[in-house]
């Protein structure tokens, strides 16, 4: 029970100000609560492991711009898949129509 009040304390202590941190550099609402969610979702999964921080809000401020970032890279990735498919499926339609008897291609 004791370590999670200690994380229950770390979460409020420091949630309001790396999402108004996160906010700044992605200008998203969203995107700002799942960076602070995956923050503290690692910080949570590395239990015990990380007693030796000096300045555990630098180390947290450190986690959550890397993870806007990530999220950034990660709606890039998204952008350029759909943007492929999207020419993908208008190529394939520009060669069905090619194909059709050129009266049925005339509107």
């Amino acid at each position: 029970a004791g370590s999670g009040e200690a994380f229950r304390t770390l979460f409020y202590t420091y949630k309001d100000g790396l999402y108004a941190y996160v906010l700044t550099i992605t200008r998203s609402a969203e995107t700002a609560e799942d960076a602070v969610q995956e923050v503290f979702l690692k910080r949570w999964t590395m239990g015990e492991r990380v007693l030796s921080i000096d300045n555990l809000a630098a180390y947290l401020n450190r986690m959550a711009r890397n993870q806007a970032y990530t999220g950034f890279r990660r709606i890039a990735l998204e952008t350029l898949v759909q943007d492929r498919l999207h020419q993908a499926d208008q190529d394939a339609a520009e060669r069905t129509i090619r194909c059709w008897p050129k009266k049925c291609s005339t509107i």
